[in-house]
Formats: structure tokens, C-alpha cells, sequence
């Protein structure tokens, strides 16, 4: 992505249309949610909330064109790119993180909060 951003700024200044970075691999925020769940060994609960009136109905970068004028595509994908972020967040808190836990507060642990994640009627899977 890094790289991606500097082929974007080192383009012609006459390149005012906007280009699209990102996985072109489609992915429900439930997916994404249960995948990092996952991944991080956590025992977090996922809560459903309504949708937003302007929330995309897809997420789906059309990369293309970052393709055709940057030459780039991503090189990692979205596990590897999740498995790497968690690691470096696990070293950058220490100890208390690398089982998948925050540092507790001085007096008591916080409880565990649900991640909200938007759904459709009746908690239907949505993008």
C-alpha cells in the first residue's frame, strides 16, 4: 500500500482521477470481523447493528487503474496483511498482548466488549 502511495504521488501532475487502492478481493465487514476474531485468538463476540443510511452496499475496489497507470497491485494478502499487523501490535504492547489480551486497568480488568459490526434485516451477512 506504501508503495502504492508513492507511485501515486510520483504520478503526472495531469492525473486528477482517483484511483482505487486496496484488495480486490470482496469481504463482508462479518468476514473481516470473524476473520481477525480469529486470527487473534480472541474470545470477542461480534454485535450486530443497524447500517448506516450511506454505507456502501459493496466493498469492492475496482484497482484497475492502479494497475494501468501506477503498475501495482498488492502483494500481500488479507490474512498475511492481518497476521503481520497483529504481531506488531502484540511486540508494541508487550506481554500483556501477545495472548490476545489489552493490559488490564490498574483496579480491574475491563469487561469484554462486542465488536459491532453493520448487518442487513435480520443479521444477514453484508459487505
Amino acid at each position: 500500500m506504501v508503495d502504492a502511495l508513492v507511485r501515486l504521488m510520483a504520478a503526472p501532475d495531469g492525473m486528477a482521477d482517483p484511483v482505487n487502492l486496496g484488495n480486490p478481493r470482496e469481504c463482508t465487514m462479518v468476514e473481516l470481523a470473524r476473520c481477525i476474531v480469529g486470527l487473534c485468538g480472541s474470545r470477542s463476540t461480534l454485535a450486530y447493528q443497524a447500517l448506516p443510511a450511506d454505507d456502501p452496499v459493496r466493498r469492492l475496489p475496482d484497482i484497475s487503474r492502479a494497475r494501468a497507470v501506477l503498475g501495482w497491485s498488492p502483494q500481500i494478502d488479507l490474512e498475511q496483511g492481518l497476521l503481520r499487523t497483529i504481531d506488531y501490535f502484540r511486540k508494541r504492547l508487550g506481554p500483556a498482548a501477545q495472548n490476545g489480551r489489552q493490559p488490564a486497568a490498574p483496579a480491574a480488568p475491563a469487561p469484554a466488549r462486542p465488536l459491532r459490526v453493520a448487518a442487513g434485516p435480520a443479521g444477514e451477512d453484508r459487505a
